[in-house]
């Protein structure tokens, strides 16, 4: 616990020290604390406030540059007085555009080859059905016509099957 005695007078300030060289040095040296604490700390914080916002400054700039550089990034300035803006740099696009380009023809050749697939087995199945139908077709006619043939050669030449 501290106490705190204030004093309006340099009289009453060497009555209380009375030559007391010791005492002297003690209130001089608070003085001078209190002093450095109450103006000087001011001073070192606005010091320290400069060289932390400078430090954040470059952090900012440095990491900015970086990330521009990993992804192709360049500030271009804005129409009409508008802040700086960040855009893809020109190689970057061409980098870019080759790439979607690239694979937007890769999915068309792909999915023409399905439907290119997904079309012959549909005309294989298709004309196989068909093929199927007349053969058979073919088949029941040749053999109907051979067994009416068969019929008449046994039966001899009779019209009953003509009915």
């Amino acid at each position: 616990m501290s106490t705190k005695l204030q004093i309006n007078s340099l009289e009453a300030l060497e009555k209380l020290i009375g030559g007391d060289s010791e005492v002297e040095m003690d209130i001089r040296n608070n003085i001078v604390q209190k002093f450095a604490e109450k103006h000087l700390k001011a001073v070192a914080n606005i010091k320290y406030e400069q060289e932390y916002t400078k430090f954040l400054n470059e952090l900012e700039k440095r990491i900015k540059e970086q990330f521009m550089s990993e992804f192709g990034l360049e500030e271009v300035r804005g129409y009409y007085g508008s802040p700086k803006v960040l855009e893809l740099s020109r190689t970057s696009k061409e980098s870019f555009r080759a790439a979607v380009q690239e694979h937007v023809k890769k999915f068309v050749y792909d999915a023409t080859d399905v439907a290119i697939h997904n079309a012959r087995e549909t005309m294989d199945t298709y004309l196989k059905s068909r093929v199927d139908y007349h053969i058979k077709n073919i088949l029941n006619e040749s053999v109907e016509k051979l067994i009416v043939a068969k019929v008449k050669e046994k039966l001899g030449n009779l019209d009953i099957l003509s009915l």
